[in-house]
């Protein structure tokens, strides 16, 4: 059951999250969100209407509080951009992050998907943010994760949302590594791949890449995308050819199923 209170507060995180897509609905924040803890432990039989609604087993009789799979199954929350009209409820308009939110579940997983939307309310959303912003601050919690960007623009795509200021993937990785300086601190998993730019400094050509931790492998690629075919890749470390002033990135990811520590460096020569 403790799992099962987890995933309900999870759903209902995204759920309070999704309010900042309208600007004039008030947006939660995390003092709420821990406020709604030590509520949860008192909502077993609301905890599998909710994860009823995501496609799990819920108790028979229990009516569901929001679905994310549909949300217009209520019969009044709307699931795509489309729907909305102007001073629309919020109860009603938060189906389309809702909405959303099922979709990223089903591209990364649940917990996953919380993370994004935690980081963006926590550290990007703001007061007035719309539809479109709020997908920037979730493209954004994204890759501060570590979790792949295209599958979540993908997912947004699904509800009418193309995150107009972010639409270049690209210009959201702005963590940098420098030459011969260790990155600490990292999570790495098959899910979870730390993403860093380098710009390559004048007078070098040849770029190293080495990576700390069992079995974690690491890329240079001219594209932050991960289905882009890299320049080189390989367990531990890898070696590339490069010209002075070009932009290339550099990937650390494992097979784990679960979080490992890692760190990574690049030196030039």
């Amino acid at each position: 059951m403790d799992r099962l209170k987890k995933l309900f507060l999870f759903c209902l995180v995204a759920m309070s999250t999704s309010y900042v897509t309208v600007w004039s609905a008030r947006r939660e924040n995390p003092a709420n969100m821990a406020k709604s803890q030590g509520f949860l432990q008192k909502l077993d039989t609301a905890q599998a209407s909710v994860l009823s609604s995501l496609g799990m087993p819920a108790s028979a009789g229990v009516e569901v509080l929001r679905y994310f799979d549909d949300p217009t199954k209520d019969g009044y929350s709307i699931k795509h951009v489309d729907q909305y009209r102007t001073n629309m409820n919020v109860h009603a308009s938060s189906g389309v992050y809702n909405h959303v939110f099922w979709w990223i579940g089903q591209e990364i997983g649940v917990k996953a998907a919380f993370e994004c939307f935690l980081i963006a309310l926590r550290v990007y959303w703001r007061e007035r943010s719309d539809f479109e912003d709020g997908a920037c601050g979730v493209l954004r919690g994204t890759y501060d994760a570590g979790f792949d960007m295209v599958l979540v623009q993908d997912s947004f795509s699904k509800v009418g949302i193309n995150g107009d200021d972010c639409l270049d993937l690209g210009s959201l990785v702005t963590a940098a590594l420098q030459d011969g300086v260790l990155k600490t601190g990292l999570k790495v998993s098959k899910i979870r791949h730390p993403l860093f730019k380098v710009v390559v400094p004048s007078g070098k050509t040849s770029l190293t890449a080495e990576v700390t931790g069992a079995g974690h492998q690491v890329t240079i690629s001219e594209s932050h995308d991960r289905s882009a075919t890299p320049r080189s890749s390989g367990q531990g470390s890898t070696q590339a050819a490069v010209n002075a002033g070009e932009t290339l990135y550099i990937r650390v990811f494992s097979d784990s199923e679960s979080d490992e520590a890692g760190e990574v460096k690049v030196t030039y020569s």
